[in-house]
């Protein structure tokens, strides 16, 4: 009797236990679907992420106020930046500089095609001692007027400006590259402040939406309906979001100031680029861009290699005879005794011609004959590397547009799915947790699809500086 009685009063505990974790889960539930827990405000959270207010600071305003007026502080565009940079890099004025030297290197040489004229007047005391009788004190002038030309040479004279203007025309292809080169630098930094600033405002929006449901187990925690493993679970997300935050806020102010040391000047509220529509396509495989024989860094290189040959021609030259011719207009008074004044006037024709040099000349020629085989092994190297590049960015750009696709339908279903969880979380058939993995996944999927957008644009600019475009394309383009 006593055992049937025990086992009378543990099914009805039993049962009434079961319909209070039935209440409980219900109650649970119903609390989650409310959606109407007050959320606590993330005071710091607001502050981190307007990032971009940083460039806000005094010490960028006075950095920046230098080369800037005000109007052009408050909005920055590439193209802008672009045009901005070509009067401040240190780079671009350097190679401007050589081309200013070889440019008149030619002048130069073709000052050399001129006749010199040279004048000169002299004049003051005189003492002559001489054994039939001293003169002392005597005012000794003099003038001369001396003009002089090269008659014929060989064309040694026409070698050497050739070589001079090889030379000039490799600087100025140098210098394009150079310009193409450090836009190209300029525009990925550029673009890797806004990836880093579009990365941390997704982030600071998740941690916001964590944050919420923090807040969510946190008050169901309150009522009875949850665990503290339950909220600890939800806070650690929380945390390591914050954590991954840090990340891209400490990326941000690297790429920052990455783009200061390239431009001498702090972003400030930098504007998206163009879309790639507006950019020129270079397109590898059409015979427009078949960029190997017109290449400005590969014919700089030949540039070089001509301008060697034309040194190596007009040494050659050397071993023929130079013929000059000159006149003279020479007046003369009291020089070397009293005497009256006495105007000369000659004219001389000479022939000038280098027997013997020790071997000088041979070996200058052997130096040149290994500088051309230098340029010429150079010119095979860059160009087989710029071939390589070609393909690699078509590759790389194909590449991307697939990749691209991809990225959007994934975030697409991320979106679909934690818009489906939200229904089913509703229902009560999903838990915060299942959201927190779908919010996870859209997250990282957004992330994805931003850094691949951005590496487009990347590659877009690779292929503009390839084909020797980039700077007409920035600064052309709106």
């Amino acid at each position: 009797m006593h055992t049937k009685l025990h086992k009378l009063y543990k099914d009805i505990y039993l049962k009434y236990l079961a319909i209070y974790i039935t209440i409980l889960m219900a109650s649970l539930m119903t609390s989650c679907a409310s959606g109407k827990v007050e959320v606590t405000p993330l005071k710091p959270l607001v502050d981190e992420a307007q990032i971009e207010a940083i460039a806000d600071s005094e010490p960028v305003d006075q950095i920046n106020k230098n080369l800037f007026q005000a109007g052009n502080m408050q909005r920055m565009t590439l193209s802008f930046v672009a045009l901005k940079i070509m009067s401040t890099n240190p780079d671009i004025e350097i190679f401007s500089a050589r081309e200013a030297q070889a440019k008149f290197s030619v002048a130069m040489s073709r000052a050399k095609l001129m006749p010199t004229l040279d004048v000169k007047v002299g004049g003051g005391p005189e003492n002559v001692y001489k054994p039939a009788g001293n003169t002392l004190g005597s005012l000794r002038k003099e003038a001369s007027l001396s003009l002089k030309t090269t008659l014929f040479d060989f064309g040694k004279r026409d070698k050497d400006i050739a070589q001079s203007e090889a030379a000039y025309e490799a600087a100025q292809l140098r210098s394009k590259d150079k310009v193409d080169g450090i836009l190209l630098t300029l525009a990925n930094a550029y673009l890797d402040v806004l990836q880093t600033r579009d990365m941390a405002r997704v982030t600071s929006k998740n941690i916001v939406q964590i944050h919420k449901f923090k807040n969510l187990v946190q008050s169901n925690l309150d009522e009875g309906n949850a665990s503290v493993a339950d909220l600890k679970k939800v806070e650690a997300r929380l945390e390591n979001a914050r954590a991954n935050y840090v990340d891209l806020k400490a990326d941000y102010e690297t790429s920052r100031e990455n783009f200061k040391k390239i431009t001498d000047f702090y972003p400030v509220n930098l504007q998206a680029p163009p879309k790639l529509s507006a950019y020129e396509k270079a397109n590898f495989a059409d015979e427009e861009f078949n960029l190997a024989d017109n290449k400005n860094l590969l014919n700089a290189v030949r540039q070089d290699i001509e301008s060697l040959k034309q040194k190596l021609n007009a040494l050659e030259a050397s071993d023929k005879p130079v013929i000059k011719i000159g006149a003279l207009a020479d007046y003369k008074e009291n020089v070397s005794g009293l005497n009256d004044g006495v105007f000369d006037l000659r004219l001389d024709l000479s022939v000038k011609y280098r027997l013997f040099d020790g071997g000088l000349k041979q070996a200058e020629q052997k130096k040149i004959q290994a500088e051309i085989r230098e340029g010429r092994a150079l010119l095979r190297k860059k160009t087989q590397a710029f071939e390589q590049d070609m393909r690699n960015a078509d590759s790389d750009q194909k590449a991307s547009a697939k990749k691209n696709a991809l990225l959007a339908t994934r975030f697409r279903a991320a979106a679909k799915v934690v818009e489906l969880n939200g229904v089913q979380f509703n229902e009560g058939v999903l838990t915060v947790f299942e959201l927190l993995d779908a919010q996870a996944q859209l997250l990282s999927a957004k992330q994805d699809l931003i850094g691949n957008q951005y590496q487009k644009y990347r590659l877009r600019y690779k292929q503009l500086q390839l084909a020797d475009r980039l700077l007409t394309s920035l600064v052309v383009a709106p």
